[in-house]
Formats: structure tokens, sequence, C-alpha cells
């Protein structure tokens, strides 16, 4: 992986996060794009970039596809499958900032239940232009946290409190597992191909059909890690940026002028977003020349996955307390006052985020330690091709 590719995709993490952080904030603090009154060209701009939320976690799961799905793949195919290191890695990535998270956001929406709901805005989902979120106090069970834990949100249980943004996680935790069923199996072949084949078609009963559609969007990821190391010349950069630029501004035409549309038709808007930027990556694959500030982008995508992951309660938690104690306004119209308090808002949760993750992600590698070491205690011969 060359220099370019890899700061590229530094840089498309942390603005991914950061897009669909800004979304949920601008979210709370504006009115909707339906209820301006005045619409300027900076106007539109703002509300172009705060509305990109979801395009942002359809890059998410490309970036993983590359990684994981990508890197898994190839390794495996030259190596042999190594299903408990991959095991112990997946679970020590996601996990270790995962339990912290959920933990800290319960304790967050329960103060805000029982004490900042003076606005309604952990009990009246109506008023507020975020999908994800929806009467709270109901979704703050035992039940429910057990079930975010199994990775089971948004197929038989709903994300923990607030979170909603959690449902993307799970979406990736069956595919990091269909990859293992799918790739162990067919590599060490007997037995285990079938039972990999029973565990697929068992999670395709069991799990609702958007989770296996938006998987094609993970394997747009695969795809580019191999056309990468293919020999088939890349498109030129331009050209890849060019089609990202037109699937982009395609998916907020999208999301803003259509709603309720068919399930297969918001997954061809997402999937189009997926193939260009398999493009953009596929392009930068080969070329030699280097983006500025790498060592930023490199520290800002380190604590992405934190911030994605504990934002949401943060940010309500905070936002219900400034609107009770501060006085400040919900949902009121641009103004130089709106963004101040947004860029406040921002500033608030990168600074808490940021110290989530020096006790959390931080230690992820310390955490993949322990873990492959009572493996190897429970499993001394690691489940493995020779």
């Amino acid at each position: 992986m060359n220099e370019r590719l890899s700061t590229t995709l530094d840089l498309s993490r942390w603005i991914a996060a950061f897009l669909v952080i800004v979304g949920h904030v601008a979210h709370l603090f504006l009115v909707g794009r339906d209820g301006l009154i005045e619409r300027t060209i900076l106007v539109e701009t703002a509300y172009f970039i705060t509305n990109l939320g979801h395009t942002a976690v359809m890059i998410f799961f490309v970036i993983s596809g590359f990684l994981v799905g990508g890197i898994t793949l190839d390794r495996w195919m030259s190596k042999g499958p190594d299903v408990t290191g991959y095991a112990v890695s997946r679970f020590a990535r996601i996990y270790t900032v995962l339990l912290p998270a959920l933990a800290f956001g319960y304790v967050l929406d329960s103060i805000g239940v029982r004490w900042l709901d003076g606005a309604g805005l952990y009990s009246n989902v109506g008023q507020l232009p975020i999908g994800s979120l929806d009467q709270v106090g109901v979704r703050l069970s035992p039940l429910v946290f057990i079930g975010n834990v199994l990775m089971l949100q948004g197929a038989y249980v709903t994300s923990l409190g607030s979170n909603g943004p959690l449902w993307s996680l799970a979406y990736e935790w069956w595919y990091y597992c269909i990859l293992c069923f799918a790739a162990a199996g067919a590599l060490l072949g007997g037995w285990l191909r079938a039972i990999g084949i029973g565990l697929i078609l068992l999670l395709a009963i069991v799990f609702p059909v958007a989770m296996f559609l938006w998987m094609l969007i993970w394997w747009f990821g695969v795809a580019a890690y191999f056309l990468m190391r293919s020999k088939i010349p890349p498109p030129k950069t331009w050209f890849a940026a060019t089609c990202f630029g037109l699937s982009v501004v395609g998916s907020y035409l999208f999301e803003t002028h259509v709603h309720g549309a068919p399930i297969f038709l918001r997954f061809t808007v997402d999937a189009a977003v997926a193939a260009a930027y398999t493009l953009v990556l596929w392009s930068v694959s080969r070329a030699d020349a280097s983006i500025p500030f790498a060592r930023f982008h490199k520290w800002a995508a380190g604590f992405s996955y934190t911030m994605y992951l504990v934002h949401f309660p943060i940010f309500l938690f905070l936002g219900a307390a400034a609107s009770q104690f501060l006085g400040w306004p919900i949902l009121s119209s641009p103004s130089w006052a709106a963004w101040g308090r947004i860029i406040v808002m921002i500033c608030a949760l990168y600074t808490i985020g940021y110290l989530f993750y020096l006790v959390t992600e931080k230690h992820t590698d310390r955490v993949r330690a322990v873990l492959k070491r009572g493996a190897l205690k429970l499993a001394p011969t690691p489940l493995r091709a020779d």
C-alpha cells in the first residue's frame, strides 16, 4: 500500500466521521431544509455538507471492506486461514470501545431522560429531523443493552438509548462473520465448508434483507483491494474523483427530495457512491504524489471509530443541558449565532471523544495481545490451515 493510498484512507475515515457528527449536531440546532426562509448559496452549501452523514457511512463500509475483507482474504489465500487470530483481532477492535461506549451512553441517556428533558429532546422525536432518535427512555432496558452487546440492534432490538448510529456497527460485525464463514469454509474445505455455508444460510434467515443487501457495499471495498493488486490499469484520478463527486451530489439530492422510497432504489443510490469511491481507491493506489498533512490525517483517523461510537449520546446530553440551563434554542434558522453554537458543540464533542479514545481505543493492541494469549491457552492449536 503506497503512501498516497494510506493517506487517502486516513483522510476518508476522519472526514466521514466528521460529516456524521456535524450532520447530527446541525440537525439539532438548525431547522430542516424545508423550513428555510432565505436560501443563499452559502446556506445551501452548509446544508449540503450537513446532510452527507448517511453517505459517509457508506464510505465507512467500503473502507472496512478494503482494510478487513481485502487484506484478510489476500493473507488467507497465500498463508491459509487463521480463524482464531481473525476472531481475536476483530473482537478486540470492536469491543474495546463498544462495551465502555454502551455503558457511558446508558448513563448519559438515563440522566438525560430523568432530568434534562425540558425541551423534549429525549421524548419527542417528531421535532427533530434525526431518524435515529426515538423515545430514548424505552430503549434503555437491560434487554436492549444485552442485544446491543450481541450486535442484534436493527434486527431484534433497537439501538441502545439515543445511539442510533450503532445500527451500522451491527451490520459491519456480521459482515466480518460472514467473511470468516465463507472464506475459511472455502479454503479449508471438507466439513468446515458445509458448516460455513450452513452458518451463512442461518444468518440469511434470522437477519433482515437490508443487512445482506448493504453487504454488497462492504464488498465494494474488497473489490477495490483486489483491483489494486491486479494488473488492470486504473482510471485516471480526475475521472474517479469526478464520478465520486457526482455520486455524492446525487445522493444528497435523493436524500433531500425522496422519502420512503423502495429499498432497492435507496440501495442503488448508496451503491453508486460506493462504486465511485472504489474507483477513487483504485486510482490513487497507482499514484506517486503525496497528500499534504499525512501525519494529521493519520492522527485524526486514529480515533474516528471512537467518535462515531460515542458522539450521539454525548451531543444529545450536552444539547439538552445547554437548552435547559443556557437557553440555547433548538431548530433555529441559520445565523451566525446558530453556527457558533454548532462549532462550540463540535469542539466539545471532539474533546470528550478524544479523552474517551485515550482510555479505550488507544489500548486496542494491548487488549488484542491479552485476548490472543488467552485464546492460545484455551486452544493451543488454532483453527487454521497448515
